[in-house]
C-alpha cells in the first residue's frame, strides 16, 4: 500500500500526512498501486497515458513497462495504419496493420476495399484498367463488363469488334461458341496479320491494361479459331498456344472483307467448362515489297519475290527453312534443316554421300531417308548400287524412285538408267531409263513387302560420266474394311516452317467426300526436326473433335519420315528416331468413328522448345467411310 511493514515508503510510492496517504509515483518506471504501466514518462499516446494506465489498442509489460500496439483488436494504434479486427493478409490490412497496395482503409475497426483505377487489382474489384471510365472492359466502379451480344454463335450473328476494342464475354454453358466479326480494309498494304487471345480474367496486371491479364494458373481452358470472310473456312486453329491453357491464333489476310473468330471451351479437354473470358485481338498491316520494314515484317527488301534472302511474305530466308534461296549466300540445297552428313550441309551447301566400292548388291550403299544421296558416276562403267529397307509392320508400303540434278529435283545433269531389284539382289523388278526430268529415270508406285531391296544406277550407254541425286520415296499405304471407301488427300500449303519463335504451325486438308467415317489415318511423308520431342503435333476434325497424335516422344532424335499413324499399330517407344512405319498415336483416332468426313481437317505442330527448329514438308489424310 506504499508504507511497509517498518513504516518505510514502498519502492515507487511517495507517502505524505498523519496518517500518511500513499501514492504511486507515475512516470518513474515502476508499476506501482493502481497504476497498469509505467513507461518512465508521462506522455500519453505511447501506450502508457499520463496517469500510467495501458491505452486502448496497446498491451504493456516489464518495469520500466514496454508498450505495443495489439494488432487485429479493431483499434489503430501507434503506427498501425489500420486495424480491422483480425490478423489476415490479402483484405485490405495485412499481418502488421498496415494498409496493403491497391486499398483504402477506414474507420475503426477497419473497412478496407480497393481503389479503383490505380491499376491494382485488389478488394471487391473484378478488374482494375487504370482508370474510372465505363464501355472499356471494365466499368467506372471496377467491374468486368460483358461487351459480347448474344446470341453470337454462329458467323451471322457474330458481334461486330475492331482490333482495339475489348470483347469481354462469358461461356456461359456447354457447347457455348462466340463469335466475333472482325472488318479488315488493307487501304494500300500488302496483307494484315489477324492475331486473336483468349485472357484470362481471373489475373491483371497493373500496367494500365485489363486485358494483359494471362494463363499461368490453367484456370480456363480454351480453344480459338479465325474463319476467312466465308465464315466457314478456317485459316487458323489454337487450342493452348498461349500461356497455360489459353489459346492464340494467328493468320495472315490479303484481301479486304469481314474475318472471323470463334471462341469456346476446349472441345477435347474440357468440353463442359463455363468462364469468362476476354479476346485480345490485334490487327498489323504491312506492305511487304515497299522498302519498309513494318510491324509483322522480319525484313522489307522492295520486292516482292522469294529466293533473294527476304521471301514474298517478307519472312527472312535461311539456311534450313526448305527453301533455295540465293541470297546473302547461294544455296545449293536446302533439306529443311542444318545437320550435316544428310546430303546437304550446315550452310546449305550439296555433300557426296555415296561411299565407294558399292557396284554390286553386296556392296550396296544403304539409303538415309532422312537425307539425300548425292552420287557421282566416274570412271566410265562405274555403277552404284543402293540397298533400302522396308521395315516389318502391318501395312504394305509404296515406293516411288528417280534422279535428278543435284540441288534442283526439275532438272537432269545426266542421263541414267535405275534398276529396282528384289531382296534377292539379281531378280529384277521393273527398270526406268527416263521417266523423271530431262534424261533422267523415275520408277513409281511400286508396292513392297517388308524386305531390304536394291536399285542399280548406271549411265545411259555407260561410256560418261556424271553427277546425279537419287531419291528414294517410302510411303506406307492406307487401306480400308470390305466396303468402305478410302478418301486419301495430301496437304498443298506445305512445304511449312516450324520454329520456335513461332511455335505453333498449322496445316489444313480440305475433304470434299461426304461419309460417315469408319477409320482415320495419318501419314508424315516428311516432317523434319532436330529435335523431335519439341514438337506436340494434334489433329482436329471439320466437327473440331481433336485427338493428340503425339506430344514429348524422340528425345533428341530427328525426323518422322514415311511415319504412318494408324490405331493398333506399335507405340512410338518401339522404335527411335527417325521414325519410320505404322505407329499408334497417343491418342486414340477412333475418336473420330461415326463424324461426317467433309470439312476442313487441321493438323497443328507445336515447337514447344527453344534452339531447334524445323519442316513440316508433306502430309496426308486417309479417311475410311460409309
Amino acid at each position: 500500500d506504499g508504507c511497509d511493514d517498518t513504516c518505510a515508503p514502498e519502492a515507487g510510492f511517495t507517502c505524505t500526512g498523519e496518517p500518511s496517504v500513499c501514492t504511486a509515483i507515475c512516470g518513474d518506471g515502476i508499476v506501482a498501486g493502481t497504476e497498469t504501466c509505467d513507461d518512465s514518462n508521462t506522455t500519453a499516446g505511447d501506450g502508457c497515458d499520463g496517469a500510467c494506465a495501458m491505452e486502448a489498442g496497446y498491451t504493456c509489460t516489464g518495469m520500466p513497462s514496454t508498450c505495443v500496439t495489439v494488432c487485429g483488436d479493431g483499434i489503430i494504434a501507434g503506427a498501425e495504419t489500420c486495424d480491422d479486427g483480425n490478423t489476415a493478409a490479402g483484405d485490405g490490412c495485412d499481418t502488421a496493420c498496415a494498409v496493403e497496395t491497391g486499398y483504402t482503409c477506414m474507420g475503426t475497426p477497419s473497412t478496407c476495399d480497393g481503389i479503383c483505377g490505380d491499376g491494382v487489382l485488389a478488394g471487391t474489384e473484378t478488374c482494375d484498367d487504370s482508370n474510372t471510365a465505363d464501355a472499356d472492359g471494365c466499368s467506372m466502379t471496377c467491374q468486368v463488363e460483358v461487351t459480347e451480344i448474344e446470341p453470337n454463335d454462329t458467323s451471322s450473328d457474330a458481334t461486330t469488334n475492331g482490333p482495339i476494342d475489348p470483347f469481354v464475354a462469358v461461356i456461359n454453358a456447354p457447347g457455348d461458341q462466340d463469335w466475333v466479326a472482325v472488318p479488315i480494309t488493307l487501304a494500300g498494304a500488302s496483307f494484315a496479320t489477324i492475331t486473336a487471345e483468349v485472357i484470362d480474367l481471373d489475373v491483371y496486371f497493373g500496367n494500365g491494361d485489363m486485358l494483359t491479364g494471362l494463363c499461368p494458373n490453367n484456370t480456363l481452358d480454351s480453344e480459338i479459331e479465325i474463319y476467312d470472310t466465308d465464315g466457314t473456312t478456317s485459316l487458323d486453329f489454337d487450342d493452348d498456344g498461349g500461356p497455360g491453357w489459353c489459346s492464340l491464333a494467328t493468320t495472315t489476310v490479303t484481301t479486304d472483307g469481314t474475318y472471323f473468330v470463334r471462341a469456346s471451351s476446349s472441345a477435347q479437354f474440357a468440353p463442359n467448362d463455363v468462364f469468362g473470358y476476354a479476346i485480345q485481338l490485334t490487327v498489323d498491316y504491312s506492305s511487304c515489297g515497299d522498302g519498309n520494314q513494318t510491324t509483322g515484317e522480319e525484313c522489307d527488301d522492295g520486292n516482292m519475290t522469294s529466293g533473294d534472302g527476304c521471301s514474298s511474305e517478307c519472312v527472312i530466308e535461311l539456311c534450313g527453312d526448305g527453301i533455295i534461296n540465293n541470297s546473302p549466300a547461294p544455296e545449293q540445297c536446302d533439306d529443311g534443316n542444318t545437320a550435316a552428313g544428310d546430303g546437304c550441309d550446315t550452310a546449305c551447301q550439296i555433300e557426296i554421300t555415296e561411299t565407294e566400292p558399292n557396284d554390286t548388291a553386296g556392296t550396296a550403299n544403304p539409303y538415309n531417308s532422312a537425307g539425300t544421296w548425292n552420287a557421282q558416276i566416274g570412271p566410265v562403267g562405274d555403277q552404284d548400287y543402293v540397298a533400302f529397307t522396308i521395315p516389318a509392320g502391318p501395312v504394305s508400303w509404296t515406293v516411288t524412285a528417280g534422279t535428278h540434278a543435284w540441288g534442283d529435283p526439275g532438272t537432269c545433269t545426266m542421263d541414267t538408267i535405275i534398276t529396282l531389284y528384289d531382296t534377292d539382289g539379281t531378280t529384277v523388278l521393273t527398270s526406268n531409263d527416263d521417266g523423271g526430268p530431262g534424261l533422267c529415270s523415275l520408277i513409281s508406285g511400286q508396292s513392297l513387302a517388308p524386305g531390304t531391296y536394291y536399285i542399280r544406277v548406271e549411265e545411259f550407254g555407260n561410256n560418261a560420266t556424271g553427277d546425279y541425286t537419287l531419291f528414294i520415296d517410302m510411303q506406307p499405304e492406307f487401306s480400308c474394311g470390305v466396303g468402305e471407301t478410302l478418301v486419301e488427300i495430301n496437304a498443298s500449303d506445305t512445304p511449312l516452317f516450324i520454329s520456335s519463335a513461332n511455335p505453333t504451325t498449322t496445316s489444313q486438308i480440305t475433304v470434299p467426300d461426304v461419309g460417315t467415317i469408319q477409320k482415320v489415318m495419318v501419314r508424315y511423308e516428311d516432317l523434319r526436326h532436330t529435335f523431335d520431342a519439341d514438337l506436340d503435333v494434334f489433329l482436329t476434325s471439320p466437327a473440331l473433335t481433336q485427338v493428340e497424335l503425339h506430344t514429348d516422344i524422340g528425345g533428341s532424335g530427328d525426323d518422322f519420315i514415311g511415319t504412318l499413324l494408324q490405331d493398333g499399330c506399335p507405340a512410338f517407344s518401339t522404335s527411335s528416331a527417325p521414325y519410320s512405319g505404322c505407329f499408334a498415336p497417343e491418342g486414340s483416332l477412333a475418336t473420330f468413328n461415326g463424324e461426317a468426313s467433309n470439312g476442313v481437317w487441321t493438323l497443328e505442330v507445336t515447337d514447344d522448345a527453344s534452339g531447334d527448329d524445323g519442316s513440316l514438308n508433306s502430309w496426308s489424310i486417309g479417311i475410311c467411310i460409309l
